[in-house]
């Protein structure tokens, strides 16, 4: 594997078991800011689960 290249793993944690937050809003609040702000915008034309 090239080690220039950078790798990220993503994990949401639907149950809560793992992190004591909302994993799968948590991770757009604090990686992509302005993504989740646009999520939040759409919520009430596209489902959750389309969104993300």
């Amino acid at each position: 594997m090239n080690p220039s290249v950078e790798r990220q793993l993503i994990v949401f944690d639907f149950d809560w078991s793992m992190a004591d937050q909302d994993s799968d809003r948590w991770i757009f609040e604090v990686l992509a800011p302005e993504l989740r702000r646009k999520m939040k915008s759409l919520k009430e034309e596209v489902q959750w689960t389309d969104l993300v």
